[in-house]
């Protein structure tokens, strides 16, 4: 059954050109800035009628009682646990090996359908607001508020992880009583179309997924066509150009963008766990990940330490494949740092000019004004920045365009005295990238690292929109008693009761109160 499986939608994807820019090799391709009306028109002609049925099947969903729809997303999970295998080896990393696939990509993503389908009904439940916290002047109103569903949801994934991030974030949606469309990135197809089956055999309702071509143009097309939101993981440059077209429909949008990530070593951290955990995360897919990280922060002493540690480690690196227009970048910046005084200690550059096999790049003597440092490198590259102290490290840490995520190292009590003072969306201590996969873990990027959130449990509430009912019970009409002349001394008095400083004040609150309400009997 999984193998003949098949989206209503199967256009030729002539358009996917891989993306471009620096970070280009993750994105779902290049929304262009004019593809051909011709080619639009003829998208939308055919995404037309399949989105109104999309939308339909949506209808039917979102009237499903709450804890129904999270039984449905429970069962995914069991689909994954039979099909995980299969579902593995459709996906498209040349870096990692199945095994990788499973403990990145599919293991997270069952992990990510239990959460939602333990914990979502709570989120997800309408709420009534207590009354012990109302302005009990405006008489008796009963505020309720409610979790609605966007309706349809684009979902454009990335492809440095193809399955885990827009799948959990499809698994979201649904959850919230959405459909959704998903846009792959090239090679993405049939990782999503598996997905999408495996979702059908957990009783997903007919139609309420749909699997777009590769195509750039055919995210567009849903996009002029009419989406109710859209969540994009990419690179900032392309995320630009989506997030132009969605201003244009007024459509809301998710945007988890690029990242350039520090490493912040404390004087009393092991210095043996950060070789290691760092090198295993620059060699981890590739390098392609854009909260790996890009750049170790520490003072001088501790470099000096550390330096053997972790050249030893990323020495003991195998080979990965990085794509060519990522390589590129990330050559461009190296070579920029080694002209401004930057010496390679750990791998080199003599196979770095194509999409070849290539060991991570160590770069020492970097300083945080040099390109690498900076710019969002979608390779394995690490610059090892000498601070003289951490305090002003942190301080020029928070002044990079990126804020994605951040690591820190060292004791609880100093750690988290560092991690409290980045500005970053995600900081992860002791460790390195694995412990986002944790399926609790909330993830958005600041600055030009994106906008909104994904995963955890806030993933799930950015996935549904709030709707607040406010219910006058009682006969009583406040604003309808006093007239125009009492107000201002009504008022006067409700602030001094009400916010007074002293005890004094709100006595003469009191008074006014009684003196305006004697005058208005009268």
């Amino acid at each position: 059954m999984m193998e003949s499986f098949r989206s209503p939608i199967d256009l030729p994807s002539s358009h996917s050109t891989g993306g471009s820019g620096t970070c280009a090799s993750h994105d779902a391709g290049v929304l262009s800035d004019g593809a051909a009306s011709t080619d639009l028109n003829e998208l939308q002609r055919t995404l037309s009628p399949i989105m109104q049925g999309t939308r339909a099947a949506q209808q039917e969903w979102c009237r499903r009682p709450i804890d129904g729809r999270l039984r449905i997303i429970g069962r995914i999970a069991e689909q994954l646990a039979e099909q995980g295998l299969e579902l593995a080896q459709d996906v498209v990393r040349p870096a990692a090996t199945t095994g990788e696939i499973l403990a990145s990509e599919v293991l997270p993503l069952a992990e990510a359908c239990r959460l939602v389908a333990r914990r979502g009904g709570r989120l997800l439940a309408r709420r009534v607001l207590a009354s012990r916290d109302r302005a009990w002047w405006m008489g008796s109103i009963r505020v309720v508020e409610t979790r609605c569903p966007y309706g349809l949801v684009l979902v454009i994934g990335p492809s440095n992880y193809p399955l885990l991030l827009p799948g959990v974030q499809c698994i979201q949606a649904l959850a919230a009583g959405n459909a959704v469309l998903i846009k792959p990135a090239v090679g993405g197809t049939a990782a999503m179309k598996r997905l999408a089956a495996l979702c059908s055999a957990a009783q997903v309702p007919e139609g309420l997924i749909q699997v777009l071509p590769e195509s750039p143009a055919a995210a567009e097309a849903a996009i002029h066509l009419g989406v109710d939101k859209v969540v994009f993981t990419g690179s900032r440059r392309v995320g630009q150009v989506v997030a132009a077209q969605l201003a244009q429909q007024v459509t809301p949008g998710v945007f988890e963008l690029s990242g350039n990530d520090a490493a912040v070593v404390c004087d009393d951290a092991d210095l043996d766990r950060v070789a290691a955990t760092v090198a295993y995360a620059l060699g981890m897919n590739g390098g392609q990940s854009c909260i790996a990280p890009r750049k170790i922060v520490a003072t001088e002493p501790i470099m000096r330490e550390l330096l053997p540690r972790l050249c030893a480690h990323v020495n003991q690196q195998p080979p990965r494949s990085v794509p060519p227009l990522a390589l590129a970048a990330a050559r461009r910046a190296v070579e920029a740092a080694l002209d401004g005084g930057a010496t390679v200690v750990a791998g080199g550059l003599e196979h770095w000019g194509s999409a070849q096999q290539i060991r991570p790049l160590v770069l020492a003597g970097v300083r945080l004004d040099m390109p690498v440092a900076y710019e969002d490198l979608f390779a394995p590259v690490l610059s090892l920045i000498t601070a003289q102290e951490l305090t002003q490290a942190v301080a020029d840490i928070n002044r990079s365009p990126y804020a994605l995520g951040a690591s820190v190292f060292g004791s609880s009590v100093s750690a988290q005295e560092i991690a409290e003072q980045l500005q970053v969306g995600c900081v992860t201590i002791n460790d390195v990238l694995v412990p986002t996969a944790d399926p609790r873990v909330s993830f958005g990027g600041w600055r030009a690292s994106g906008y909104g959130v994904t995963r955890g449990l806030e993933g799930l509430r950015e996935l549904s929109q709030l709707k607040v009912t406010c219910e006058r019970r009682g006969r009583r009409l406040p604003h309808l008693v006093a007239g125009s002349h009492q107000l201002e001394s009504l008022m006067r008095g409700l602030l001094w009761l009400r916010h007074g400083r002293t005890l004094k004040q709100r006595w003469r609150g009191v008074q006014q109160l009684m003196k305006t309400t004697a005058k208005g009997k009268r």
